[in-house]
């Protein structure tokens, strides 16, 4: 008898164990459901920074049944006049499969001299790799031949960040930032947030590129910015 209680005993604790294994694995699964990156919480609302008609189309036209990823454009970083145009846009990318996570992706679309669009690239963008960064503004250059353009204005962003980043990005001297959209928060001693910006160099050749400023609010309402990053368009278009 005393044997079959210490058996009994020991297939519960058994089982416990697998239970709690279980639970792991789905706390794990939930966290990558809710689109979380290196510690920062992705933001996938459906603002969007102004896009010209021509973009978009040539957007629309290039992911006509593209087959895998369905993309939703958020902004045009940047075009580059070769023979017909490259379009780079900041996309939302959902993968077509059963349990799909929406991520921010980089596509390049090419419009030929004949008005026919095709997909050249689509690249992960991990705001992780320019967040927290201190790859500053300064001597930075728009390079490989890509060019930004500065909006009159930029998107509204939520209450909360919009205040956030016009009480510390909008007071920075030396550059002028235009917000495209946020893309990400973080939670430390109080919050991060990643905004996706416009910058503009205040030079005589007024350079312009796009930037990823990680702006914080402490548990005290004190506000700065904690980097300016430089996104170097060249990389995302080997």
């Amino acid at each position: 008898m005393k044997k079959k209680i210490i058996f009994s005993f020991l297939l519960l604790t058994i089982l416990a164990l697998f239970v709690g294994c279980g639970k792991k694995s789905e706390e794990t699964e939930t966290e990558l459901g809710n689109n979380k990156v290196g510690g920062w919480e992705l933001i996938l609302t459906d603002t969007k920074a102004s896009i010209p008609e021509e973009a978009s189309k040539a957007f629309k036209e290039a992911f006509e049944g593209y087959v895998g990823l369905n993309v939703e454009e958020v902004a045009l970083l940047g075009t580059q006049v070769v023979a017909g145009t490259n379009y780079m846009f900041l996309c939302k990318g959902t993968p077509v499969v059963a349990k799909p996570t929406t991520s921010y992706k980089v596509a390049i679309v090419y419009k030929d001299l004949e008005g026919k669009s095709k997909v050249s690239e689509v690249k992960d963008f991990d705001i992780a790799n320019y967040a927290n960064s201190d790859n500053d503004y300064k001597g930075e250059k728009v390079t490989g031949g890509w060019s930004t353009e500065f909006p009159a204005e930029g998107v509204k962003l939520e209450d909360k960040v919009q205040n956030l980043f016009d009480n510390t990005a909008k007071k920075m001297v030396g550059i002028s930032y235009s917000p495209i959209a946020v893309l990400g928060k973080q939670i430390v001693s109080g919050t991060n947030y990643a905004v996706l910006a416009y910058g503009k160099l205040s030079t005589a050749d007024a350079t312009t590129g796009v930037y990823l400023l990680t702006l914080n609010e402490d548990l005290k309402g004190n506000q700065k910015v904690v980097s300016s990053s430089y996104i170097d368009l060249a990389d995302f278009n080997n």
